[in-house]
């Protein structure tokens, strides 16, 4: 039985009835035994909450590849509606979005989104939008998080950003097809100069990845 906390300001904060019922669960690094993935204490205003896909099938491959490559998320929602929690979401800076870390939270979505790649459990298959991005050669597609991981991030994301003074608003909203990333981006090396407004983003929205962003989008329509 995992505890249902997560720690927020060093307090151990129970997660909300709604996000229960949507299929939420919730385990920590200080009661549940999950890893502790945290690069420095936060000493900048925190203002951005980042939406990642992990690329891959399994929370423990997730894991490993943060430990092994240095990296980390405050959260990671699993296929099944269970939430891992790695660091303090208030005062701890995990390495997971670049120039946006000081000033951001940061939540992986457990979802191999190429379809090549793909084992279950999955969301369904869907045609590639302006977002997604495929091989060469391979089908133009995504495959969708789970109905439970879209449930929990639905309630989960605006709750989360209200208790931490993140303001509930889509700085991105307005990328598209004829400009896929935000003002000032351009690719690696030099991506990292540009910074996300303050809100709620995906980490494609600022970056050389293709993640987020369709939970980003499902968000934009159910939140005023």
């Amino acid at each position: 039985m995992v505890s249902n906390n997560l720690i927020i300001g060093g307090d151990r904060v129970p997660l909300p009835n709604v996000v229960l019922a949507a299929g939420g669960s919730a385990s920590n690094y200080l009661d549940d035994g999950e890893p502790h993935l945290i690069a420095g204490v936060r000493k900048k205003t925190l203002t951005t909450f980042v939406l990642h896909e992990t690329g891959g099938n399994t929370e423990v491959g997730a894991e490993r590849s943060m430990q092994q490559n240095h990296l980390g998320v405050h959260l990671l929602l699993d296929s099944d509606g269970s939430i891992s929690c790695y660091a303090d979401l208030a005062t701890e800076v995990c390495w997971h979005a670049g120039q946006a870390n000081g000033v951001s939270v940061g939540m992986e979505v457990v979802n191999e989104y190429r379809p090549e790649l793909l084992s279950p459990p999955s969301g369904p298959i869907i045609p590639a939008e302006w977002w997604t991005w495929t091989p060469k050669g391979k089908a133009r597609a995504y495959v969708c998080p789970t109905d439970v991981q879209m449930a929990v991030v639905g309630v989960l994301v605006p709750w989360l950003c209200d208790r931490l003074g993140i303001p509930v608003v889509f700085p991105t909203r307005g990328l598209c097809a004829k400009k896929t990333r935000i003002t000032g981006w351009r690719k690696p090396p030099f991506g990292w100069r540009a910074k996300p407004g303050a809100g709620i983003v995906a980490h494609q929205d600022f970056s050389s990845h293709a993640d987020g962003r369709y939970m980003l989008e499902h968000l934009m329509q159910d939140v005023p």
